[in-house]
């Protein structure tokens, strides 16, 4: 499946408890790793640990497909272009990415090394509240390798998970919550857990049985 683009491109199967869901309000996830520093064997500990977290709300959350890919790129340091119009994407930046994975499948997740050097962020996502609707970048999100550094591990709480964290985002089509309740969405570090508001849990199973959550054209 190697293309001119990707000198790796493998889909991988995906163990079947993964795959499938108790609950009626269940969001599907298509997956990227970047070969770089990310294992998949890590990715599957951090999801196991969202999905405890949306439990919660009584929503589940499956895997839809997990590709695995080397960019003629490396995944380390790619150009964060993913606020810009399509028309200013770097060659070497994550508008191009995007457009040669061409996934239509959403929410999508990337798993990459980091970004530039001038975008210093452990992840990101991209709802439709903050991107224009027509972005090819619409109910992506990214995660880097930065979050499974020492340094990040030692402040990061417990019960928090900033690949939860970061779905919410999709899931709720809203930034940061900025109130005093400690919860997974807050904008604070010290106010971040694993707990969902009643309000947070209502607004995603609402948006996941109106299939808000669109794919892109």
């Amino acid at each position: 499946m190697a293309s001119e683009d990707f000198s790796v491109d493998v889909i991988h199967s995906i163990p079947q408890k993964y795959q499938v869901s108790e609950y009626a309000h269940t969001q599907e996830l298509n997956l990227v790793l970047l070969q770089g520093s990310w294992k998949i064997s890590q990715i599957y500990k951090r999801f196991e640990k969202l999905r405890s977290i949306y439990k919660q709300c009584n929503i589940g959350v499956t895997i839809e497909s997990l590709r695995e890919v080397q960019w003629k790129y490396p995944s380390k340091g790619l150009y964060y272009d993913l606020n810009n119009s399509f028309s200013n994407r770097y060659y070497d930046g994550t508008l191009q990415l995007l457009a040669d994975l061409n996934i239509k499948q959403r929410p999508l997740v990337l798993f990459i090394d980091s970004f530039d050097e001038e975008i210093n962020k452990l992840a990101t996502s991209f709802p439709p509240s903050s991107i224009e609707k027509d972005s090819i970048a619409l109910n992506t999100f990214w995660i880097t390798d930065l979050v499974n550094e020492a340094k990040y591990l030692e402040a990061e709480p417990d019960d928090y998970s900033v690949f939860a964290h970061e779905l919410g985002h999709i899931l709720l089509n809203d930034s940061h919550e900025i109130g005093y309740e400690s919860n997974l969405m807050h904008s604070k570090l010290t106010r971040l857990n694993g707990k969902l508001t009643p309000k947070q849990c209502e607004t995603m199973r609402e948006r996941i049985s109106s299939r808000e959550i669109q794919n892109i054209n």
